[in-house]
């Protein structure tokens, strides 16, 4: 008798329909993943549903709340009233901000879009609007904003709208309402911070916005959807998504002609020299299938008027960053050299690859609408607090090198980059004498960062200045960077 058929059973073969399938580690790995991302899915849909007004059943009683004359008062004029109205409806409740789940959503300040119909035969056009609380808290509050052609009127519904009677009991399964508040603030504050940072904040700041261990997901999920809406009222709007086509979308919505132009006529005044504005896109006829952005503000480009104001030949200076995504798109930036080695920006632009044609079209953005605002922009009789960019370019105007550089279309003395055939090219082309940089061509960056922090740290401010000014005489006749000069 063999005793290895009696120590050691022979395995027994399951029936077809109780067999599992057997997965390879990799292929496992990668269902693993899918399935996190499915659930995260699944959990942003849980927190939109969360928040999404539903209808109600049942005949309500509506209460007058104000009325407005169309042929007495323009419709923007309406609308703005109708904007104070509801804001001051959500006040009564001590609900001041909301971060909204979905971008998609249209919305009457914080009041959500419950729907919208038409009655009278199609004369009057009809919206319901919730509270964004309106599932989470069962608040029971609506209003309707009514149109026909000679008048708009706005009523509500659901009684008196307050905290106590409304908002008392959050029935959410996941993040309630002032935790969901408090993340908002923390991603607002920080847009770059992440689910865990949020999370570490919220401890330390925020007794009443903890969170518990368990609902880190639903904390990754609002910090992701806040980011987007963040994101979103930075760009003027424009939901931009990893699509070419968005990206060509946000340039068209942030160009600069279209402020320029609104700006001199009336249309809408631009006071704020911090301001992002587009400054160079890809072509119509090849959005969605090309990458081009250039992207600047009013201060970045009068970077170019401080280099001309302080009496010193502009040395520009420009770089790329090589492939910085999976779809193969590369940043440029260019930038005005000043004492002591800093890189003043003048704009960012991303696009293909870098070579001298990105180059050359992001420069002639850069110069093009440095000459705008020089010469084009109408600068208003307002002060310097009211009107901070036509304050600033009325400033640099009355310069004297600056006026000399406007006659003589001199901006541009020297140029210097890293060692690559493309910008000396560029260089050329833009008529700039091409420089060298001595630190990338020797690979002395180590021992420039060592020297300098020996020097500093052994000398004071007072003697670091006075050297400085010593050494400007070299960096004016060799045209070298600081780097260099301290490096060697």
């Amino acid at each position: 008798m063999d005793l290895s058929q009696v120590l050691i059973p022979p395995p027994s073969t399951p029936p077809p329909e109780q067999q599992d399938e057997i997965i390879p580690e990799a292929e496992q790995l990668q269902q693993d993943d899918v399935g996190e991302e499915q659930e995260e899915e699944m959990e942003e849909e849980e927190e939109e549903e969360e928040d999404r007004p539903r209808k109600m059943r049942g005949r309500r009683k509506w209460e007058v709340l104000r009325t407005w004359d169309r042929t007495a008062l323009l419709d923007t004029e309406i609308n703005a009233d109708i904007l104070q109205s509801a804001t001051e409806k959500m006040e009564q409740s001590g609900l001041v901000e909301w971060p909204a789940a979905r971008t998609s959503q249209k919305t009457l300040g914080l009041w959500t879009l419950l729907h919208s119909y038409r009655r009278d035969s199609g004369h009057t056009d009809v919206e319901c609007y919730a509270c964004p609380l309106h599932n989470r808290c069962a608040c029971p509050v609506q209003i309707r904003v009514s149109r026909n052609a000679t008048r708009v009127w706005m009523e509500y519904s659901g009684g008196e709208h307050t905290q106590a009677r409304c908002h008392q009991v959050d029935r959410s399964k996941k993040l309630n309402f002032k935790q969901r508040i408090a993340v908002a603030k923390v991603v607002k504050v920080n847009p770059a911070a992440t689910s865990g940072d949020v999370r570490m904040a919220l401890q330390r700041l925020s007794p009443s916005g903890k969170v518990q261990p368990g609902l880190a997901r639903s904390v990754r999920s609002v910090v992701k959807l806040q980011k987007k809406m963040t994101f979103c009222s930075m760009a003027g709007g424009q939901v931009v998504t990893n699509s070419f086509a968005s990206i060509a979308a946000l340039g068209e919505r942030l160009w600069f002609g279209d402020i320029l132009r609104k700006h001199n006529s009336g249309e809408h005044h631009f006071s704020d020299p911090h301001e992002v504005f587009c400054i160079g896109n890809v072509a119509p006829e090849a959005a969605g299938e090309e990458i081009f952005l250039n992207l600047a503000t009013v201060w970045s480009i009068l970077n170019l008027a401080r280099g001309l104001a302080s009496g010193w030949p502009n040395t520009l200076c420009g770089d790329g960053t090589g492939k910085v995504s999976k779809y193969q798109v590369t940043m440029v930036s260019f930038g005005i050299n000043s004492i002591p080695a800093k890189f003043n920006t003048l704009n960012y632009c991303i696009g293909p690859v870098e070579n001298c044609d990105i180059f050359v079209q992001s420069w002639e953005g850069v110069s093009a609408t440095w000459y705008s605002l020089m010469n084009d922009w109408k600068c208003c009789p307002m002060s310097y607090e009211d009107c901070r960019v036509c304050a600033l370019i009325s400033q640099f105007k009355i310069q004297a090198d600056v006026a000399k550089s406007l006659q003589t279309k001199e901006l541009i003395h020297k140029a210097k980059s890293d060692n690559t055939d493309h910008f000396r090219n560029f260089a050329a082309t833009i008529g700039a004498l091409p420089l060298t940089c001595d630190v990338h061509g020797s690979g002395v960056v180590s021992q420039f960062l060592i020297s300098s922090w020996y020097f500093l740290s052994h000398v004071s401010p007072q003697l670091f200045r006075i050297i400085l000014d010593l050494i400007s005489s070299i960096l004016r006749r060799e045209g070298r960077c600081m780097m260099c000069i301290m490096a060697t």
